[in-house]
């Protein structure tokens, strides 16, 4: 049986096509997950938070980590009390609407899981804080709670950057392959030139 020899040019457009693939599906399952706690909540409590979906991708990459997490502790939650919960570190967390969290914070009191939203509300200000001291490691400053909800997309790829530059080096060339395709899916909130900067300097900071 002959051996398939590829050449290094068709080993990087093939790593480009699966690091690209992976980002993608990421970055969907990211914007899925807020869709989907707008839709349960919406559709059970009647509390229309428009913002899930304006902000679906960035919103769902900071939740990501915190379902996991609700998954992992085993607290017995039912799917709209873990959405609720997670609506509420959005409204705490990520924006200061004291008008939507008090239409949440009664839900929680209501279902008796206040205490269980405090506990994950204080992972999720760790996660913040985290992620704004690896933002700052980046030197990407950002002023405002928005500048750092635009990033926090990043935050569910992060990993698969960190693989990346563990294995081979890509050229300038190659990570502006990678977000081209990745700006074309139209996911992101920053802008295409910032992606690249913002993958660049992830690449680099793990090489």
């Amino acid at each position: 049986m002959s051996k398939i020899i590829l050449s290094e040019q068709q080993r990087k457009m093939i790593l480009i096509e699966s690091v690209s693939n992976d980002i993608e599906e990421t970055q969907k399952n990211s914007e899925k997950l807020s869709e989907k706690i707008y839709t349960e909540i919406k559709g059970q409590l009647s509390f229309d938070f428009k913002i899930l979906l304006t902000w679906s991708t960035a919103i769902g990459g900071f939740l990501t980590p915190l379902t996991q997490l609700i998954k992992g502790e085993n607290l017995e939650l039912s799917e709209i009390d873990s959405y609720l919960i997670l609506c509420g570190v959005v409204f705490t967390v990520l924006f200061q609407n004291k008008e939507n969290f008090k239409l949440i914070k009664d839900e929680l009191v209501k279902r008796g899981i206040y205490e269980t939203f405090l506990h994950i509300k204080d992972k999720a200000l760790d996660l913040r804080k985290s992620f704004f001291s690896f933002l700052s490691g980046l030197n990407i400053t950002t002023h405002t709670m928005a500048g750092i909800v635009a990033y926090s997309f990043l935050i569910p790829i992060v990993p698969i950057l960190m693989q990346l530059s563990s294995g081979d080096s890509l050229s300038p060339e190659d990570i502006a392959e990678i977000v081209k395709r990745v700006s074309a899916w139209g996911l992101t909130i920053v802008s295409a030139n910032t992606l690249k900067n913002v993958i660049t300097k992830i690449i680099s900071k793990f090489s």
